[in-house]
């Protein structure tokens, strides 16, 4: 009986043994597994903030160019409506013909002063 008892304790510890080696196994597996799964989420998600980043800059770069067009065509306005008035208030206030050019040339001309 105690030569049985002792070949079952041998069977029953390479049975643990290979349990336990089992379990290192796949303990070392899972870890490579998540290890892969953080890594490909960490590149999926720098790739994706690239993206929006790039889409943000074209974006900005977009309104950055409409806000200049904009101001450059309310500054035309701007001018058209000061050479208007300009013209009005000579016309008004002088009998003396004005031509156009004369009136642009003063308008530009007060213009360059006030920018500078």
């Amino acid at each position: 009986d105690i030569a049985a008892a002792k070949k079952l304790q041998t069977e029953a510890e390479e049975i643990q043994k290979k349990i336990d080696d089992q379990l290192r196994q796949a303990k070392s597996e899972n870890g490579d597994l998540i290890k892969s799964a953080t890594s490909n989420f960490q590149n999926q998600a720098v790739k994706e903030l690239q993206q929006l980043d790039d889409e943000i800059g074209l974006k900005l770069e977009e309104s950055s160019t409409l806000i200049e067009k904009n101001k450059i065509e309310s500054i035309q306005k701007i001018h058209a409506q000061i050479f208007e008035i300009t013209k009005l208030i000579v016309s008004k206030i002088s009998n003396v013909p004005i031509s156009d050019n004369e009136i642009k040339e003063v308008v530009d001309s007060v213009e360059q002063k006030v920018i500078h």
